[in-house]
C-alpha cells in the first residue's frame, strides 16, 4: 500500500501493522506524520534540538531494526511519545544534565484559525494569548508539561499517567487545578476565544462549568 493510500484509508492499527511486516511505505509515513510532534513535545523537555534530533533519530532506528519484535498499537502517537520522553530522560541521566523546563513555555499559537476566530480583532486576540501565556507561565512545569499532553497533543487522561508514570487521579486533579487557576486570571468571554486558538476541543463542557 502506497503512501497516498494509507493517509486516506489505513487506521493507526494497519499503519503499524503494515510497518512490522516491513512495509517502508508505513514507516515513511510514521515517521513524516509523528516526527514534528516529537521534536516539539522532546525540546519542551530539555531545550536541547542536538538531543531531541538524536534521541529521535535513534528511536526511529531502533524502531525499524526491532519491529518484527514489537507488539501491536491502535495509537502510535501515544507509543512514539512516550518512547522520546524514555529516550530523552535516558540521555540525560547519562549525560548527568536534568530535564530543564523553560521560563517561557512556548505554546504553538501560530496555527492556522477557524473561520469564527478570523473575525477576531488581530489585538485583542494578541493581547488575550500573551495573557493566557503569561498565566500558564505561572503554572508548575508539572502542570505545563501535563496540561500540554491533554490539550495540545490530545492525550487521555490514561495514557498521560502512563506515559509520566503519575497515578490516573493525580493527572486528572492536577490538570483540573491548572484550568481553574487559568480560569481565575481570564475572563469567561476570553477564556471561550482561547479554546478556539488554541483549537483544544478536548475540553468538555462539564468542565468548563466547573472552572
Amino acid at each position: 500500500m502506497t503512501i497516498k493510500k494509507l493517509k486516506h484509508t489505513a487506521s493507526d492499527f494497519d499503519i503499524w501493522e503494515d510497518f512490522r511486516n516491513g512495509n517502508r511505505d508505513a514507516f515513511a509515513l510514521m515517521y513524516s506524520k509523528y516526527s514534528p510532534d516529537l521534536f516539539a513535545y522532546g525540546y519542551k523537555l530539555c531545550r536541547s534540538k542536538d538531543v531531541v534530533r538524536d534521541a529521535s533519530h535513534d528511536l526511529f532506528v531502533d524502531l525499524w531494526k526491532k519491529r518484527t519484535a514489537l507488539g501491536p498499537t491502535n495509537n502510535i502517537k501515544f507509543y512514539l511519545i512516550k518512547s522520546i520522553r524514555r529516550e530523552i530522560i535516558r540521555v540525560l541521566k547519562k549525560d548527568q544534565k536534568f530535564i530543564h523546563e523553560p521560563d517561557d513555555f512556548p505554546f504553538a499559537f501560530d496555527v492556522t484559525l477557524s473561520y469564527e476566530t478570523e473575525l477576531i480583532d488581530r489585538e485583542n486576540r494578541e493581547e488575550i494569548l500573551q495573557q493566557l501565556k503569561r498565566t500558564i507561565n505561572n503554572l508548575s512545569n508539572r502542570s505545563r508539561e501535563l496540561i500540554y499532553l491533554k490539550f495540545f497533543e490530545g492525550l487521555a487522561y490514561d495514557e498521560i499517567s502512563e506515559l509520566t508514570d503519575l497515578n490516573y487521579q493525580s493527572v486528572v486533579n492536577t490538570i483540573h487545578r491548572a484550568i481553574k487557576e487559568i480560569r481565575k486570571e481570564i475572563s469567561h468571554g476570553s477564556f471561550s476565544i482561547i479554546l478556539q486558538l488554541a483549537g483544544i476541543r478536548q475540553i468538555s463542557e462539564n468542565i468548563i462549568e466547573n472552572i
